[in-house]
């Protein structure tokens, strides 16, 4: 199995591809990574340096990744960050083509805008790029609480409420909502809520909020299905995973990912499968 990653790239720390690409590494998935974004740290620091990967040269690289003839080895996409609506325009441009040339290629889309506790984080017009383009592309959406609201606009309290305004636009997508907040029904608990079957998967909150959460929970659900693990039972393992991560980072005094981390993870999926 190969992936095709489209996402940001740090020089340190463990936020998109960095996180993303290596998870699947050390589980045997080869990757190809495309950057959206090359900085020295993730941006939630006040000091870094680096910036947006020009359009053109974005552009190229993804032409390439055509030309060598690399799609017919992948079996999924995966995008994440992006930075500038452009960007997407370009990406989406180029997933329909690998969809219509290789229809056994998967899209995995981790809409990246914001967080509940950082608002958006992103250009303005990156959000209204990612519904309009790469929604309709994808085959799995993973939005957190903060994106699923942005996607649907408007504000989701419940899972009925998630259900409903998803409802309206979900067509061949599989829909899981990670970290959703729906106080009514899990008061002391966070969860992860598969849209398309009403399934919500719990785990204990932890006042623990690291950038490459998504990125985690991404790429050990992706390890399930490459595995042919159920959809279900992938989402379960992935909650349970991400969980008990972010609980031995807290444990250590961490607020970021750390190697360590990313290889306690793994750990962890081989005990637990």
């Amino acid at each position: 199995m190969k992936v095709l990653i489209i996402h940001s790239q740090v020089s340190y720390g463990f936020v998109g591809s960095n996180t993303t690409s290596l998870v699947l590494q050390l589980a045997g998935i080869e990757t190809i990574t495309v950057p959206t974004v090359l900085y020295s740290n993730h941006l939630g620091h006040s000091i870094y340096g680096g910036g947006v990967i020009p359009e053109d040269l974005f552009s190229d690289v993804l032409r390439g990744i055509k030309d060598f003839g690399l799609l017919k080895e992948v079996d999924l996409i995966i995008t994440g960050f992006f930075g500038s609506a452009r960007q997407i325009e370009i990406a989406a441009e180029f997933i329909r083509e690998a969809k219509l040339q290789y229809p056994h290629i998967s899209y995995l889309c981790d809409p990246v805008m914001g967080d509940v506790d950082k608002g958006q984080y992103v250009q303005d017009d990156v959000p209204e790029a990612i519904i309009s383009s790469l929604f309709p592309l994808a085959d799995y959406l993973t939005p957190n609480h903060f994106e699923a609201e942005k996607i649907v606009g408007s504000s989701c309290l419940t899972q009925g409420d998630f259900r409903k305004q998803f409802k309206k636009m979900i067509k061949q997508q599989i829909v899981m909502v990670t970290g959703a907040n729906v106080p009514k029904v899990l008061p002391e608990n966070m969860g992860t809520y598969l849209v398309n079957d009403d399934l919500l998967v719990q785990a204990p909150k932890i006042d623990l909020h690291p950038p490459g959460t998504g990125e985690l929970f991404a790429a050990q659900l992706l390890i399930s299905l490459a595995k042919k693990v159920d959809l279900m039972n992938a989402i379960t393992l992935s909650v349970e995973i991400v969980y008990r991560t972010m609980y031995h980072m807290k444990e250590a005094g961490r607020n970021e990912f750390a190697l360590d981390d990313i290889l306690f993870s793994m750990e962890l999926r081989s005990g637990i499968e």
